[in-house]
Order: C-alpha cells, then sequence, then structure tokens
C-alpha cells in the first residue's frame, strides 16, 4: 500500500488542517517524495490522525525509519506543536525541536519546566524521556538501565 491509498478519499488540504502537516509536505509525499528521518513526527501525526501503526505510514514509503523519541511521540499524541510548547516554557523552538529529535539533553532547568508542562515530577519526565541526571547534567540512559526499567 503507497501513501496515496493510506490516504484514501482524504484532501490534502483537509488532512494537513486536521494533522497540522504543512500541505506541501503532504502534496510531496503524495506525489512520491519520501520523508526524511526528522520528519516523524509529522509522518507520527498522519498515522495518529488516519488511525494506522506508525509502521503502516513507513511502509507506505518503502524506507526504514528511527523509532520517534518518547519526547516527540508526547508531541504527537497530545496534539502540541513543539513552537507553542517552547513559549509556554520559556525554552527556544530550536532547541526544544533538537530535544525531541533526541540530538540535544535538556539542561536541568530546561528538564524542570518540560516535566512541570507536562504534569510529571522531573525524575519521572527524565525516565519518560530515557534520560538520567548525572552530577546536574542530562544524559541518555544506557541500555542496560533502560532495560532494567521496562522490567
Amino acid at each position: 500500500m503507497n501513501f496515496n491509498e493510506l490516504c484514501g478519499d482524504w484532501d490534502t488540504a483537509a488532512l494537513s488542517r486536521q494533522t497540522d502537516v504543512p500541505e506541501s509536505t503532504l502534496l510531496s509525499w503524495r506525489k512520491g517524495s519520501v520523508p526524511r528521518q526528522n520528519s516523524m513526527g509529522n509522518v507520527l501525526k498522519v498515522a495518529h490522525f488516519l488511525g494506522v501503526p506508525i509502521e503502516a505510514v513507513k511502509k507506505s514509503f518503502g524506507v526504514a525509519y528511527k523509532e520517534p523519541t518518547p519526547l516527540k511521540k508526547l508531541f504527537v499524541n497530545r496534539k502540541l506543536r513543539q513552537v507553542d510548547v517552547a513559549k509556554m516554557v520559556g525554552i527556544a523552538p530550536t532547541t526544544l525541536n533538537r530535544l525531541a529529535n533526541g540530538s540535544r539533553y535538556p539542561t536541568v532547568p530546561q528538564l524542570e519546566a518540560l516535566a512541570k508542562y507536562f504534569n510529571m515530577a522531573p525524575q519521572e519526565f527524565a525516565d519518560h524521556c530515557g534520560w538520567r541526571i548525572v552530577e546536574e547534567k542530562i544524559k541518555k540512559k544506557p541500555a542496560r538501565v533502560l532495560a532494567k526499567q521496562t522490567n
């Protein structure tokens, strides 16, 4: 099944309004363009809206992708725009985008601000995102620590 078949009768403009994915992005996908890895948030939004597993949307492009980060999933599941959250918590939108993509880790004040926004304790939020606090710095949790927490 390709992306056009997956979207069915949905008009591109209507799908854009419903998912907050730019219409130009959806049009390029309909024409056969393949989303870049950093567009997985948009792919996740479309999958969530259409009620299909993200794997089905990824498969429609015929390319293997990494799983979206837990923070990116939070934005999509709660239908939040990163730019809006960034303004609310006082973090630069580019910084929040890097946090959501997993290319940067937050400072402790950023972690606390995001945890408060998502109504979680800072440690709970860090655990949810797969981060750990070490000497007042946030780092990615090693795989063995993550595995222990999922048991």
